[in-house]
């Protein structure tokens, strides 16, 4: 009350409505009358007719009740309500009232360009952005109020985003793979600076529109469905590994003593009911069953069903010779392994041990361990640092908290451990270095 009467000693009562119509929301993204007539009708405040500028002066009262495009008969009954209210206080005649009430509410929808669908540059990193500030405490108590902080605040944001960089990576991903790929398959590319965290790029191939239409997709590939506390974070949760888990059963080979000069049956495409696979921390119990319509283990190529060395079966990505070697191999090891490295559950965002499934044998995918969802940060977890906003700062910074990724508070930064080679291992490298042309993963 004291405040209101504060207002109207320094501002009068049109000067009071002109800057709430100015900052109000109207739905569907529009904030403030002049968005809200582009939006709806195409035209500026300045340009709105008179039924128009009732109907807009009804919305304001529910935006979800009186949202012109999925509510037009109860906008229109509302805009009459106002009309008639205009008539008794003299603001309009009984003809332009008369011809009010007759006029369809002739939408011309402009979608807005307001917020991330506006942005020309990283709308993912701007979503992101925005994410960051709803999800995190110091800009408000709950969602509501850093909502209304994050759009009436008057915030300026400022990011570690690299314009010309984003440009790059923008350019890499839309040339790798289309929007309009038949096969929905996505590309992502996520530069974060080394030591810092700073989020340099933050490109996607899929446009970033909520509209049902080939190619768009608001989901951040980049991104795990939710932070570490739970709150969403609008990302894709992660691809399903495929044969990026291979370099981590590869590791845990030679961790666990062995050597890639190693010759396994690449011939063997059926794990058979009761094979022990052996996981000291969980129960690995898949078989082939062609009851369930499962295929024997396939290669891409019909011709690597043979006997080869673990590191060929590394270079050339033969599915059978990985699963070769997995069969010698500890599952919680190679799992512990692939979580040192940082890969966590694109569900939970969780960098703890996931749960070990059986084996993946579907045609076309390579995952030794099912239902993984990847999400990379470096070693340590500490690529991703925390830099929290103190109180009373109104800044956001793109860098995930080491709280938020539920990892040790302590940071340590990424370095690379180095060790003697084992002789086996010297002649695995003179290996390489003989046989460069065949290095393919």
């Amino acid at each position: 009350m004291k405040l209101a009467i504060a207002l109207e000693t320094k501002y009068s009562k049109n000067q009071i409505l002109q800057g709430y119509l100015n900052i109000v929301y109207f739905g569907n993204g529009a904030y403030g009358i002049d968005a809200a007539a582009n939006e709806y009708f195409g035209v500026p405040a300045s340009a709105l007719t008179l039924p128009e500028a009732a109907a807009l002066a009804g919305v304001v009262n529910s935006p979800v009740y009186y949202d012109p495009l999925t509510q037009p008969d109860h906008v229109v009954a509302r805009r009459n309500e106002v009309l008639d209210k205009m008539l008794q206080q003299g603001h309009i005649t009984v003809a332009e009232h008369d011809s009010a009430v007759k006029a369809p509410i002739g939408l011309n929808v402009h979608p807005s360009s307001q917020g991330c669908f506006g942005a020309l540059t990283a709308p993912y990193f701007c979503d992101y952005v925005q994410r960051l500030v709803l999800n995190d405490p110091a800009f408000g108590a709950d969602e509501t109020a850093r909502k209304k902080l994050l759009y009436l605040g008057g915030l300026t944001i400022r990011t570690t985003l690299d314009p010309k960089l984003q440009k790059v990576a923008q350019d890499q991903v839309d040339a790798s793979m289309t929007a309009t790929d038949p096969l929905q398959r996505g590309s992502s590319l996520v530069s974060v600076q080394p030591g810092t965290g700073k989020v340099l790029t933050m490109a996607q191939n899929t446009v970033y529109n909520p509209a049902a239409a080939p190619g768009n997709y608001t989901g951040n590939f980049a991104l795990p469905e939710k932070d570490a506390n739970g709150q969403p974070l609008d990302g894709a949760g992660g691809f399903q590994i495929g044969s990026t888990m291979k370099p981590f059963i590869f590791a845990e080979w030679l961790n666990s003593g062995k050597s890639m000069a190693a010759q396994l049956d690449g011939s063997v495409r059926v794990y058979k009911a009761g094979y022990p696979w052996k996981n000291s921390c969980g129960a690995t119990t898949g078989s082939y069953d062609p009851a369930l319509g499962q295929t024997p283990l396939p290669n891409d190529d019909p011709n690597h069903y043979y006997r080869m060395s673990v590191l060929q079966g590394l270079y050339q990505s033969i599915n059978t010779i990985t699963f070769q070697s997995a069969a010698q191999l500890d599952f919680c090891n190679i799992q512990n392994m692939a979580t040192a490295a940082g890969v966590a559950n694109g569900h939970t965002n969780q960098l703890r041990p996931l749960e070990h499934r059986q084996p993946d044998r579907h045609p076309g995918r390579r995952s030794t361990i099912h239902g993984q969802r990847l999400r990379n940060v470096c070693r340590q977890g500490s690529a991703l640092r925390s830099d929290r906003p103190g109180l009373g700062h109104r800044s956001a910074r793109p860098e995930l908290s080491r709280a938020r990724l539920g990892l040790p508070a302590s940071h340590r930064p990424c370095r690379r451990r180095r060790r003697h080679l084992r002789p086996e291992e010297r002649a695995d490298q003179r290996l390489r270095l003989q046989h460069p042309g065949q290095q393919k993963l």
